[in-house]
């Protein structure tokens, strides 16, 4: 992997935790100060609210980012349409809302208020896909940063002057102002006109057509929230969201990023062995970085999760640990489905996703009657069963390796697995004999001893690994 991409991938990095660190700084915080059925509506409004971002955030942006040549006409014209999304997208949800007026009251007044943050991300979208489509990771980084730290500030007043779950929602709104005033003003383009009508065709298509190809992909998250919270209740979606929450956090600083990055990167690459290089490096960098963490949040979630957000915690720790297993399958569908949509193949990309969609649903469904962990246990399950799937349209149609891109995703977990399993038995030892050992001190002690326990095995047994996480370390460390 190239020195610039590996910088491009630190920026990537610190703009995805710049994005989700505040929000789940405030949902820590807000989950410790009110009771899950309250969370747990909040969360059923908020998976709302995701299902309708789709069509806010996927199709304009991969549109523009994608596009051979843009034009100021054409950037005005993509703005008008996504104007268009945004209002279609605040009536939707405005409908859905007067439907809960009738069947479950207490979420009408969430959905409502929420529904306002499509129309504000509506406005940043063209300029974030401007800045996307430039690289400006670090521009957007820090964007997202000033954005997301204001809000959180505000949100963690209302928190603890007594507004519980309203925190949650003044944060989305404050955010979703900020962060798309800052993107306008840093794009370095202002809508002039109201675009070209002879163009509308041209990006509402192609959207759509983006739309169709992640939407089942990308309301998997929220629909499974959706169908613990209408089939379990509130309690059970509040624990779901909390273990969804946070290994959400966990994605975005581990995997996110090179999602975040790889379709602009493919894009750049006119050579297609090339880019099946880059998805194999990027497969192998992402797990050798990722499953020490997941790992380490598997083995460390009985004190963790309550450590963070209290009794509530223990709720949603078996969720948790069942859910911590699905970042394998994870890494290979994301970057085999950015390959397709770098080549256009959005059909393929549709089957794939829409087979999940659909499976998720007929699984999660009867596993819900069961209890939240049970559809946790399917959801991960169901990324397994799919993966023959993934690989087969990735190397037919992708010219990525199915054996490669396994090796290069699996290995990893070997000494992840070794190394983090031994510093939980050996610490385990010590708290025990050691009754003066805290939760902190715990999990703080197996970090420090996986950690380095990890990185030598990973010279070991893995040195092609190795290498490309110390060369992003010395990216992030030295700037050429």
């Amino acid at each position: 992997m190239k020195t610039s991409a590996l910088r491009l991938g630190v920026w990537s990095t610190l703009l995805q935790l710049s994005r989700v660190g505040f929000n789940a700084l405030v949902f820590v915080l807000v989950s410790r100060l009110v009771g899950i059925d309250d969370l747990g509506h909040y969360s059923i409004a908020f998976a709302i609210l995701q299902i309708f971002l789709i069509f806010i955030r996927s199709g304009i942006t991969e549109t523009v980012v994608s596009a051979k040549a843009e034009s100021n006409i054409f950037l005005d014209t993509a703005f008008r349409v996504a104007l268009l999304f945004g209002f279609g997208a605040f009536l939707g949800m405005n409908i859905v809302s007067f439907i809960t007026w009738f069947l479950v009251p207490s979420l009408f007044d969430f959905v409502a208020i929420l529904s306002v943050v499509v129309l504000l991300d509506a406005i940043g979208v063209v300029p974030d896909a401007i800045l996307r489509r430039k690289l400006s990771l670090r521009t957007l980084a820090t964007r997202t940063f000033v954005a997301s730290g204001i809000s959180a500030t505000f949100a963690i007043y209302l928190a603890m002057t007594g507004f519980g779950v309203w925190s949650l929602i003044g944060f989305n709104l404050v955010n979703s102002a900020i962060a798309s005033t800052f993107a306008l003003a840093l794009c370095g383009w202002l809508p002039k006109s109201v675009g070209r009508n002879d163009l509308v065709g041209d990006i509402i298509g192609p959207a759509l057509r983006v739309i169709s190809s992640s939407f089942a992909s990308a309301t998997i998250i929220p629909s499974a929230q959706l169908i613990v919270g209408i089939v379990g209740g509130a309690g059970a979606a509040g624990a779901y969201a909390i273990a969804q929450r946070l290994l959400g956090l966990a994605a975005n600083f581990a995997i996110e990023p090179a999602r975040y990055l790889a379709l602009p990167y493919l894009a750049k690459l006119d050579d297609r062995k090339a880019q099946s290089r880059a998805v194999l490096d990027a497969a192998a960098f992402i797990s050798a970085f990722a499953s020490p963490l997941y790992l380490t949040l598997f083995f460390s979630s009985t004190e963790i999760l309550p450590l963070l957000v209290g009794d509530n915690g223990y709720l949603a720790q078996p969720i948790f640990s069942a859910l911590a297993w699905h970042f394998p399958p994870l890494i290979i569908s994301m970057l085999i489905s950015q390959r397709l949509i770098a080549e256009r193949r959005m059909r393929d990309v549709l089957v794939f996703t829409s087979t999940q969609a659909t499976l998720n649903i007929f699984i999660s469904l009867p596993l819900a009657m069961i209890s939240a962990a049970a559809v946790a246990i399917g959801y991960t399950a169901r990324a397994y069963i799919l993966l023959p799937l993934v690989l087969y349209q990735g190397a037919r149609y992708a010219d990525i390796p199915w054996k490669g891109i396994l090796l290069k995703t699996f290995l990893p977990i070997i000494p992840a697995i070794i190394a983090t399993a031994g510093a939980y038995v050996l610490i385990n030892q010590l708290s025990f004999a050691e009754t003066s050992l805290g939760k902190i001190e715990i999990i703080v002690t197996r970090a420090a001893v996986a950690g380095p326990f990890y990185l030598l095995l990973l010279r070991l047994l893995l040195p092609s690994h190795f290498k490309l996480i110390f060369g992003a370390i010395k990216t992030a460390l030295v700037r050429k």
